[in-house]
C-alpha cells in the first residue's frame, strides 16, 4: 500500500471555542465570477446566482483545492463542493476516489465567495480528478424597484464561527445569534498528517451542525462549523421566509457510492441558498464526496465508502429562502 502523507502545520489539542466575525469594510479586487445561472422569485425582488468554478492540482495531485466566487452586486450566502472525478465501478481498487474535507464560505468579510478542499486517502487516485465549487449569491432590489447594493446588503450578514476540540471524530455546531435567521453555512477539517475527512455539514434549526472522522488510520483534528446569518428584515425591502428541507435514505442495496438528493415543493416558491449533507456508516465509515447547490430549489449530496466495503445512510438538506408579502 501507498501511503499519502498531505502535512498541514501540527494542531495542538484546543477547548470549543466560537468567534462572530462582524462584516468589514474592506475593499478587494475585482471578483472574477465562476460560470453560473441567475434565478428570480415569483416577486422579481430576489435574485440568486448559482455558479460552479472547476479546480484541479495545484502541483500536489492528492490534494486539490479553490475558490469560487459571486459576480459583482451580489453577496455570497451558500454553496457547496463535488469532487469530479470517473470513478471505476466496483470494486474501486484502480481508482479508489477522493474525498471532502472542506465547504465554507470565505472568511475574508466581503462575503464574495465560497471555499472547498478534497484530498486522496490511503491510496493516490489512478485517474486525473478536480474539484467543482459551487457558490450561491443573491441580489436584492428595494421597494422602489431598484438594486440594493451589495456594500448595503452585507451589512444585514453576520458569519459565526465554532471550532471543536481535537478528537478522532471530531463535531461541533454554530448558531446565528437572535435578530438573524439562518440562510447557509459549511465545514472546514482543520487536519494534519494522514488526514481527518467531512460526514457531516448540515443545517438544523438556526444551527448548522459538521462532523469528520479519521479513516483507517488514527488521525486526530479539529472541525470548525460556519454559519451565515441575515438580519430578519431588510431596510427598503422588507422581511424574509427561510425554511430548510431535508430527505434522507437507507439502501437495501450496496453500492460504493449513494446519492440523495431534498426539493422544495415549486409551488411553494423557495430559491436555494445552501446546500447540506450527512452520511452515517456502520463498519469503518462513508465520506461525503459532494454538497452541491447547482440547482434551484434544492440539493445533491453523494458519500462513499473508502478501500473498505461499507454501508449506511445519506440524507440531503436544502436551505431555501422567499419574500414574505
Amino acid at each position: 500500500m501507498i501511503i499519502i502523507s498531505c502535512e498541514k502545520d501540527s494542531l495542538e489539542s484546543m477547548p470549543e471555542k466560537q468567534t462572530t466575525f462582524d462584516n468589514q469594510d474592506i475593499i478587494g479586487p475585482e471578483n472574477k465570477a465562476s460560470s453560473g445561472r441567475t434565478f428570480t422569485d415569483a416577486t422579481g425582488t430576489i435574485e440568486i446566482y448559482i455558479g460552479s468554478t472547476q479546480v484541479f492540482h495545484n502541483g500536489n495531485p492528492n490534494l486539490v483545492s479553490g475558490n469560487a466566487y459571486v459576480p459583482n452586486g451580489f453577496v455570497c450566502i451558500g454553496g457547496g463542493a463535488r469532487i469530479n472525478i470517473p470513478y471505476a465501478y466496483p470494486p474501486y481498487s484502480s481508482d479508489p476516489g477522493s474525498l471532502l474535507t472542506m465547504s465554507a464560505p470565505l472568511n475574508n468579510g466581503l462575503f464574495n465567495g465560497w471555499q472547498a478542499e478534497a484530498k486522496a486517502h490511503s491510496r493516490p487516485n489512478g485517474n486525473p480528478w478536480s474539484l467543482l465549487v459551487d457558490v450561491v449569491g443573491m441580489r436584492l432590489k428595494d421597494n422602489n424597484g431598484n438594486y440594493i447594493p451589495a456594500q448595503d446588503l452585507k451589512n444585514s450578514l453576520r458569519l459565526f464561527s465554532r471550532t471543536s476540540a481535537r478528537a478522532g471524530h471530531p463535531s461541533t455546531s454554530v448558531a446565528v445569534s437572535n435578530g438573524y435567521q439562518l440562510i447557509g453555512g459549511g465545514a472546514k477539517v482543520n487536519w494534519s498528517g494522514y488526514g481527518n475527512l467531512l460526514t457531516e455539514s448540515y443545517p438544523l434549526g438556526n444551527s448548522w451542525k459538521v462532523k469528520s472522522k479519521d479513516h483507517l488510520v488514527v488521525s486526530p483534528a479539529t472541525i470548525t462549523a460556519y454559519a451565515i446569518g441575515i438580519k430578519n428584515t431588510i431596510p427598503n425591502f422588507g422581511s424574509f421566509k427561510i425554511d430548510q428541507v431535508a430527505d434522507c435514505k437507507t439502501p437495501n442495496y450496496y453500492a460504493s457510492i449513494y446519492s440523495r438528493d431534498a426539493f422544495f415543493e415549486r409551488s411553494e416558491g423557495y430559491l436555494t441558498t445552501c446546500a447540506g449533507g450527512k452520511t452515517t456508516y456502520n463498519g469503518n465509515g462513508r465520506m461525503l464526496v459532494g454538497l452541491s447547490s447547482f440547482q434551484r430549489d434544492g440539493s445533491f449530496v453523494e458519500s462513499k465508502d473508502h478501500l473498505s466495503t461499507d454501508t449506511g445512510t445519506i440524507c440531503a438538506y436544502a436551505v431555501g429562502i422567499k419574500k414574505i408579502l
